[in-house]
């Protein structure tokens, strides 16, 4: 059985917690974990670093479930047990809520919903958003030029998407900018361990979504035409597939929260690693074809969605340490795409790496990120309008001054 030394489970514990110092560098503990550590067992749970486990873990459906928020599951009895009784209720209703996320669900319910989630994000709903979403582009980047000589970055990466989000929705702007406001108090305590005040906040903006959803339900069933998206999740090919409300409700909001925390992140953190790269910025001016792979080496190298998880349906044995089913396994995307043996010099942003976009950034497989073709749009077209319309643009600030934090699963400027 391989051992573990006590020192990397100090550091996987303050990743978890979300702690201001590691958040503000885990790049250190990720190549311990990919190079010496490939599998840790911390009791609750497991870690898994190196991108050949990684993916072997998320492509196997047989061996591994998605239902990760199950009431089960180690790491769900722990996370409960360490808030206050008091919180019980609340905790489970958050839970509740999470487990019903296409990204948490395995067999038939997972294809049912799944089917209704891809009337979402079609080919021609993409094509039509293409142009939208460079017109949105070149209005914010005006605008927002016109009031400063300093653009700030961090303002469009959060404008941008919640904008696509309005139009996807059909919703007016103001209510847009509501649904984000809560989803980042739901992403804060995203899978858990961050804490009461977390969980306060995330249950608050569950709470405001269930009202917003449940009234556009009211709105549709009164006879008021449904916006684009609950068309596309109501408009299911027969009733024995109708998804129930609560189901509908979970992957509404999934969809605003994948359109725009995983977004946002990319967007910011993609445009920060050029500027502090002149050379990378001067090869991507002077070929603005790379814009694509540039925001693909972003993607790589920033991972919005630092980790995902998985649980053995059986005991299962990898790399000599066994892990018991129903044990949850985090499985570490950001260490995987620094993997060593799959990126040389993986530690280098490089706006023409070859094999950038073998980034498990979206996961592959079944459960694959649906929402990744809206993100990859609206990166690409980012990129090439910043190279286009300010070729000299450079950082304002002294990188040393920007400062990471949110939480172990969204790492954020």
């Amino acid at each position: 059985m391989a051992t573990t030394t006590r020192a990397i489970c100090e550091e996987l514990a303050d990743l978890f917690a979300s702690s201001p110092r590691t958040m503000a560098d885990p790049y250190g503990i990720y190549q311990r974990l990919v190079t010496k550590e490939p599998v840790v067992d911390l009791g609750a749970f497991a870690v898994l670093s190196p991108y050949d486990l990684v993916r072997e873990v998320i492509t196997d459906n047989d061996r591994f479930s998605n239902e990760v928020q199950g009431e089960w599951t180690s790491r769900i009895q722990a996370q409960k047990q360490a808030h206050p009784e008091s919180h019980w209720d609340m905790f489970d209703y958050v839970v509740g809520i999470e487990r019903r996320y296409l990204t948490e669900l395995d067999g038939e319910l997972h294809r049912k919903v799944r089917k209704a989630a891809l009337r979402i994000f079609t080919p021609r709903r993409i094509a039509q958003l293409d142009a939208q979403t460079q017109q949105l582009a070149d209005r914010l980047l005006t605008e927002m030029a016109a009031r400063d000589e300093v653009v700030d970055f961090a303002e469009y990466s959060h404008r941008l998407p919640a904008l696509v989000i309005a139009d996807m929705l059909g919703i007016p702007v103001h209510e847009a900018d509501d649904l984000v406001h809560w989803a980042d108090a739901v992403m804060a305590n995203m899978f858990g361990g961050q804490g009461t005040a977390a969980l306060e906040g995330s249950f608050e903006g569950h709470q405001n979504y269930d009202r917003f959803i449940a009234d556009k339900l009211e709105q549709h069933r009164s006879g008021a035409e449904p916006t684009e998206l609950f068309k596309a999740i109501l408009d299911v090919s027969s009733d024995e597939e109708q998804l129930d409300d609560r189901q509908v409700s979970a992957l509404y909001r999934e969809q605003v929260f994948g359109g725009f925390e995983t977004t946002r992140g990319a967007l910011v953190g993609t445009a920060f690693e050029l500027m502090c790269r002149p050379d990378q910025w001067r090869t991507l001016r002077d070929d603005p074809t790379l814009a694509e792979n540039a925001f693909e080496e972003g993607l790589r190298f920033v991972t919005p969605v630092q980790w995902t998880a998985r649980i053995p349906f059986a005991d299962v044995t990898i790399q000599d340490t066994t892990i018991e089913a129903g044990k949850t396994i985090m499985v570490m995307l950001a260490a995987a795409n620094r993997d060593p043996v799959v990126y040389p010099d993986p530690d280098a942003f490089r706006v023409d790496r070859e094999n950038a976009k073998q980034h498990l950034s979206f996961v592959v497989g079944r459960h694959h990120c649906l929402g990744q073709a809206l993100a990859r749009l609206e990166g690409r077209i980012t990129v090439e309008t910043l190279v286009r319309r300010f070729p000299d643009a450079e950082l304002a600030i002294d990188p040393a001054d920007v400062r990471f934090g949110g939480q172990s699963v969204f790492r954020k400027i």
